[in-house]
């Protein structure tokens, strides 16, 4: 979730469910889905947090909303408030594999790689055919400097989605602090390919 973006007024589909999560608000039938549908709505960052407390309040164990809530105190840089509301949603839902990569993440962050490695051997022991864990533990080993496995991982990534340009500039970027001059303009190359309208690796390739 990125707070600063709103539901499109345009998107028909999205309009609809939001008139509707209101009308069940108004009428005080609300689900806690209801609550995190007008908060992705909201304009201000304040707004976004009532809605997300209120959907909490609601249903105190709804881990979405609990780990919703996590992301919005991690934009706004109040990491402990963060880690709290992920603890919280594991609590809730000790498998719930969002809130435990964003503790992860945060952990990282914190400078707590030992704490974050943990986090993360225990989901890949879960959870050994996760996407999204294993390309954490990648972005982990690529702050410990241990380059060659995360290169590995991102390259088995990139090989099932080609077009994934994040992970293109990081195996670019890998490449680079490995002085490998060869595999950076090949990586450059595959950007290009994925996304032809984007000047970054042009620019860098020339």
């Amino acid at each position: 979730i990125r707070f600063h973006l709103a539901v499109q007024p345009d998107d028909r589909l999205l309009d609809r469910a939001l008139g509707l999560a209101r009308d069940l608000i108004a009428m005080g039938t609300p689900d806690s889905h209801a609550y995190r549908l007008l908060a992705a709505s909201e304009k201000t960052t304040d707004a976004q947090r009532r809605a997300l407390e209120a959907a909490v309040k609601h249903s105190p164990k709804d881990v979405r909303s609990l780990a919703a809530l996590g992301e919005h105190a991690y934009s706004r840089n109040r990491l402990r408030r963060a880690e709290a509301r992920f603890r919280q949603a594991l609590r809730a839902d000790p498998g719930f594999v969002p809130a435990a990569l964003q503790l992860a993440e945060l952990q990282q962050l914190r400078r707590l790689p030992a704490l974050a490695q943990q986090q993360l051997a225990a989901l890949a022991r879960r959870h050994p055919g996760r996407e999204d864990v294993r390309l954490a533990r990648a972005a982990l080993d690529i702050e410990l400097g241990h380059l060659k496995g995360a290169e590995r991982v991102l390259e088995a990534h990139v090989k099932r989605r080609p077009t994934d340009i994040a992970n293109l500039a990081r195996l670019a970027n890998l490449a680079r602090r490995q002085l490998r001059p060869k595999r950076v303009a090949h990586w450059l190359r595959k950007q290009i390919a994925a996304r032809p309208d984007w000047l970054r690796p042009r620019i860098a390739l020339a």
